[in-house]
């Protein structure tokens, strides 16, 4: 009988080692699982959350924004979901699109950070949109890379 990816890794979790600890975290909370997924069907889903995106990328970020006095020194990521961009049919939600922005903050033009993130949504094979602004108040600039994902239901 074969055993969903999510019984099989949370009946195996306290025997993994630490470094592939986190690596289970990402398959659990990194994939939209569904009951019938199983160890051979998960590799070719699409990752459903931005975090693990986020961490490759190598730059320090947050949800929306920093707290108060601990963002870090530039450069530095906020990602959040301003809303969605839904398919209807027959009067209903038919398909499911999170839009999603991921605005990397820098106090000089550095065109290998910015290639690091275009890296990573190309290495997911995402589409972005791209645009640049100067801070004045803030002295940064900020590059926005405007994109959309497929909720999984």
């Amino acid at each position: 009988m074969e055993q969903s990816v999510e019984f099989l890794i949370k009946s195996h979790y306290a025997q993994l080692r630490t470094s592939e600890k986190k690596d289970a975290e990402r398959v659990l909370y990194g994939y939209q699982l569904k009951p019938q997924d199983t160890m051979e069907s998960v590799p070719g889903k699409v990752v459903s959350g931005t975090i693990a995106m986020m961490e490759e990328m190598g730059i320090p970020f947050a949800y929306d924004h920093f707290a108060e006095g601990e963002s870090p020194e530039p450069p530095f990521i906020c990602f959040l979901s301003p809303g969605s961009d839904n398919f209807a049919a027959d009067g209903r939600v038919y398909f499911k699109v999170r839009q999603i922005h991921i605005e990397r903050y820098t106090d000089e033009k550095n065109p290998e950070t910015e290639s690091w993130v275009e890296t990573v949504l190309d290495g997911h094979g995402i589409f972005y949109d791209k645009t640049e602004v100067w801070i004045e108040s803030e002295k940064l600039y900020e590059v926005l890379y405007s994109i959309e994902l497929e909720v999984s239901q």
